[in-house]
């Protein structure tokens, strides 16, 4: 099991598996429609690309969604996304900016983790669990 650190308590760790085997997991209804849209938009194992999503598609989710652009060598993630329900309850507006702007150190570490994660298996990532921010405030995540 993956150590968290004390904001992140009581949080389960990275769930990063096959399509089929992540959905019983899931409660939220729009977390299992947009794992659907994964389903449908990846092909041989690969990770679906950003063209093959319109905003429109995913009206049910965007004010909970985070979509990066991702380099490589060195690994560099961009917010082309940054949901408006993250945007006022996290870190402010994100979109443009880069994962090491993000002022949330612990949050940062947990978001490079889970990309370096999804990178590496090509897989859909859950993180279930509650996260306490610095203000005192938690939240749940990926339910």
């Amino acid at each position: 099991m993956e150590q968290f650190p004390a904001q992140l308590a009581d949080m389960e760790e990275f769930i990063c598996v096959a399509p089929a085997l992540l959905a019983p997991r899931i409660r939220h209804a729009a977390l299992k429609r947009l794992l659907q849209d994964w389903q449908a938009r990846s092909g041989d194992g690969k990770l679906p690309a950003r063209a093959q999503f319109r905003p429109e598609d995913l009206g049910y989710i965007l004010g909970n969604l985070i979509l990066w652009d991702v380099q490589h060598a060195p690994l560099k993630a961009t917010y082309r996304l940054y949901g408006s329900n993250f945007a006022v309850h996290r870190a402010g507006e994100m979109t443009g900016k880069t994962l090491d702007q993000l002022p949330d150190p612990v949050m940062r570490e947990l978001s490079l983790h889970g990309l370096r994660r999804v990178l590496t298996e090509r897989r859909p990532l859950l993180t279930p669990g509650r996260y306490r921010l610095q203000d005192g405030i938690t939240i749940a995540m990926g339910t």
